[in-house]
Parts: structure tokens; sequence; C-alpha cells
């Protein structure tokens, strides 16, 4: 798919997703000016930023020397990734508590 097709495309979370796809590609191949502009197309068309996406493109940035731009994506970047942190472990916690509290009732009816 090419940034022209892309571009007729209706469907702004299709376009999304041929962006992001196309900034990741261009990324793969180390041309980084593209990369970085189609990923930024992605951001604007509502692909949900990820900790790997925004460093992607800080990356990418930071390989076109613009500083300013890598150091805000990759900020963001490490807080999403972060905040994914963060989740996970207050998940682990309420399986944990989950967990613990079944075994308890099944240890309990199997000492009656």
């Amino acid at each position: 798919m090419l940034v022209t097709d892309i571009k007729k495309i209706d469907d702004k979370e299709e376009a999304a997703e041929g962006y992001c796809g196309l900034g990741m590609t261009y990324y793969e191949q180390k041309q980084y000016d593209q990369a970085l502009e189609m990923l930024e197309k992605a951001f604007d068309n509502g692909t949900v930023k990820t900790a790997e996406l925004c460093n992607l493109a800080g990356t990418s940035a930071l390989c076109k020397e613009d500083y300013a731009k890598a150091l805000e994506y990759i900020q963001e970047g490490i807080a999403l990734a972060e905040e994914k942190q963060g989740n996970k472990k207050q998940e682990d916690k309420k399986l944990e508590s989950f967990s613990c509290g079944t075994f308890k009732k099944v240890e309990g009816s199997m000492g009656k």
C-alpha cells in the first residue's frame, strides 16, 4: 500500500493502520525521515500510542537529529511503559489476592 493509496482511505482507523505499518517498514529500512512522518500520521489518525511506537518515533527523530522531538517521544514511551508496568502489578496483586482467597476456600472446605 502506497501513501497515495492511504490518503484515499475514508476510514481513519484503516488509514492509521496503514501509516503505522509504513512507519515501521521505513524504520526497519533505516529511512528515519519517512518513518517519523508515517508514525506521526498514524498518531494523527488515531493509532494508539504505545511505548514501542513512541520508541520507534523517538529513535527516528534522534537519527534525524531532531533532539527535542526525540526527547518528547522517548519520555512519552517511558511514561507509557511505566504505566503499563504499574497496571500489570495491580493485575498481578488482584490475581494473587483472588488465588489466595480461592485457595483458602478450597482448603477450608477440605477440612470439613
